[in-house]
């Protein structure tokens, strides 16, 4: 009788321990897209928090100080971004940038995150 109410025991904390994993796991990752992909996706994707690559194409200061809105553009397809907060030194026209947010009904990306992609070689500064 011990060894089956031990046996029962164990399956249920088994089980548990395997939800409990699971279900971190789930919260824990955050999907990465391309601004082509995403585009293509945006239905399935809308309100979800995902990562998105980018060139930054445009960048115009919102209203407020803090406030941003640019352009991420990748083959040719441009993804309109808007981000409250300080922005990285390297947020220049050019560069690859990744950011993290939620893609809203209306096609806007509203950014919560900017990572600035690093080049591959570090350079000194010209004189």
């Amino acid at each position: 009788m011990k060894k089956k109410r031990f046996i029962i025991v164990g399956v249920i904390a088994l089980a548990a321990l395997v939800y409990i994993v699971i279900t971190a796991f789930q919260h824990g990752t955050t999907r990465y897209y391309t601004v082509s992909t995403i585009l293509e996706q945006s239905a399935s994707v809308a309100g979800e928090t995902v990562r998105v690559s980018g060139g930054l194409s445009t960048i115009t200061q919102g209203t407020g100080a803090s406030r941003w809105q640019f352009v991420l553009s990748e083959s040719g397809k441009d993804l309109p971004v808007v981000y409250q907060g300080i922005v990285p030194d390297a947020f220049k026209v050019g560069n690859e940038l990744m950011v993290e947010g939620h893609l809203d009904p209306a096609g806007v990306f509203q950014a919560q995150t900017i990572i600035t992609k690093c080049p591959s070689k570090y350079e000194p500064a010209k004189q």
